[in-house]
């Protein structure tokens, strides 16, 4: 049995209800793999960048095994307790702003109950703030200095 140990690929598709999935490699082959060849707890998703070791299996085709999740295509935000509902959720990203996308909004919602969590962004933002403050801070020294 040959092997080929570190590769690194793409999680292209995988189905935690059956349990197996494909990853393609640097040369764009497709490699089977199933749930037991996965290292860790965590499931990999479509779209994930992977560690795996590559072998011939059953019928002579190509398999990968020893998988370790390398990158997330779409990290999972922290799970927080939702004041509005009780409940321990992943807050979900809404986004608003003005047309010119300068002053963007990042707004965190309860999925269930639509609580607000947290906002970020908009607006003037903190470095701004601080500029102006010293900025006028410097301009009142020179105008205290000149009366």
């Amino acid at each position: 049995m040959s092997t080929k140990h570190n590769q690194k690929g793409q999680v292209k598709w995988f189905s935690q209800e059956r349990g197996y999935g494909y990853i393609t490699n640097n040369e764009k082959k497709d490699l089977y793999f199933g749930v037991k060849d996965i290292e860790g707890a965590e499931l990999p998703e479509n779209g994930d960048i992977v560690f795996f070791t590559e072998y011939i299996g059953k019928e002579n085709t190509s398999a990968a095994t020893d998988i370790k999740i390398f990158e997330r295509k779409n990290p999972k935000l922290k799970r927080v307790h939702c004041k509005g509902c009780e409940r321990k959720v992943e807050p979900k990203p809404w986004y608003y702003g003005g047309s010119d996308y300068t002053t963007v909004s990042i707004v965190l919602l309860c999925p269930f109950c639509g609580y607000r969590i947290s906002k970020k962004g908009g607006g003037f933002n903190t470095f701004a703030k601080i500029i102006l403050g010293v900025f006028v801070l410097a301009l009142s020294f020179v105008f205290y200095k000149i009366i």
